[in-house]
């Protein structure tokens, strides 16, 4: 998609930014919603947060979500859809037991 190089994709190529995830949980949610959707987007993290989520996990500085201009709206529309209050109160505790319960659910 973001590759394409004549002139009737030309705003398939023009990126806009849809959201910067403040955490991993974030950034993950917001990347099963538009894989979900079959949405192009890529992840261009701040900053030295790349080095950051490599080496400790996550980033202080924010991941930002980029999808091309014809998605835009689209994915817009599924980011205004999620509470994203509701997610920023998910404590570590909660996103352990989610995640056990997922690898429970993958094994059988």
């Amino acid at each position: 998609m973001f590759g394409k190089k004549d002139s009737d994709n030309k705003q398939d190529s023009d990126l806009i930014l849809l959201r910067t995830a403040s955490n991993n949980y974030e950034l993950g949610l917001i990347e099963g919603l538009l894989e979900d959707h079959h949405i192009p987007y890529l992840v261009q993290d701040r900053g030295v947060g790349g080095y950051l989520r490599i080496y400790a996990g996550s980033s202080i500085y924010g991941t930002d979500i980029m999808v091309g201009k014809t998605y835009f709206d689209q994915a817009k529309a599924i980011m205004d859809e999620v509470d994203w209050d509701e997610t920023s109160q998910v404590s570590e505790e909660e996103l352990e037991k989610a995640a056990q319960e997922a690898a429970v659910d993958e094994t059988e």
